[in-house]
């Protein structure tokens, strides 16, 4: 919700038609848009929450399709698995199903192992592209990284280290969300070691790599997840 209200307000996804003049696909992506806005304020505040989750969906689908970026899809499909939580005949009242978040835990492990293993190409292991990406935002943007640091991104050998302690921490925090799935004894330990990991994977990604709101919404996801 957050998300789509700054999207529509600041006119963020909005802003790649800057070459195209087509007023219908912009008048197109603010309904849409005002579709998710609604969709999400009415689940969050219980209205209507099974037509709403599925307007979600479709609103979102739409989004993807009209501008193909895997945000939008993995907003699509997220919605699609929580239809089925909404509906929860032949439960006791107050529950829902369990089957929609243990696939979205599977998922969300699923996310960080296929990550981690698509990293493992020469460019990353090297620490090339932390290096450009990194010397870009510190020499170019002038992010404020202490002089110390600014040394230290220079040389390849330590963006290397960084991607090598990406790719392991990824793998572990893979193999923890897939524990608290399976062992219930474990789940206090593998969800705060989960919680630790995530928000080190992703308070760097933002530090270094200019990556925030991706990386709220995994911490996010992985705190409500595993409660």
């Amino acid at each position: 919700l957050i998300y789509d209200l700054l999207d529509l307000s600041l006119g963020g996804t909005e802003s790649v038609l800057w070459l195209m003049p087509n007023v219908e696909l912009r008048q197109t992506l603010k309904l849409i848009q005002c579709v998710l806005i609604v969709s999400q304020f009415n689940i969050i505040f219980g209205i209507q929450t099974k037509i709403c989750m599925v307007a979600l969906f479709l609103a979102r689908a739409c989004e993807g399709f009209l501008f193909p970026l895997n945000d939008f899809f993995y907003g699509a499909v997220i919605s699609l698995i929580l239809i089925p939580a909404q509906w929860s005949e032949g439960t006791e009242k107050g529950q829902q199903y369990s089957w929609p978040r243990d696939l979205l835990v599977l998922q969300t492990s699923w996310i960080y192992f296929a990550t981690a293993i698509l990293k493992l190409g020469p460019s990353f292991l090297s620490g090339g592209d932390l290096y450009v990406r990194q010397n870009y935002l510190g020499k170019f943007l002038h992010w404020p990284y202490p002089e110390f640091y600014l040394k230290w991104i220079s040389t390849l050998p330590a963006n290397a280290f960084f991607s090598w302690t990406a790719i392991l921490m990824e793998l572990l925090l893979s193999l923890c969300l897939f524990l608290w799935w399976k062992k219930k004894n474990l789940r206090k330990k593998m969800r705060f070691l989960a919680l630790v990991l995530v928000v080190l994977i992703h308070g760097f990604a933002a530090l270094t790599t200019n990556v925030f709101f991706f990386g709220l919404s995994m911490i996010a996801q992985v705190f409500f997840l595993t409660r």
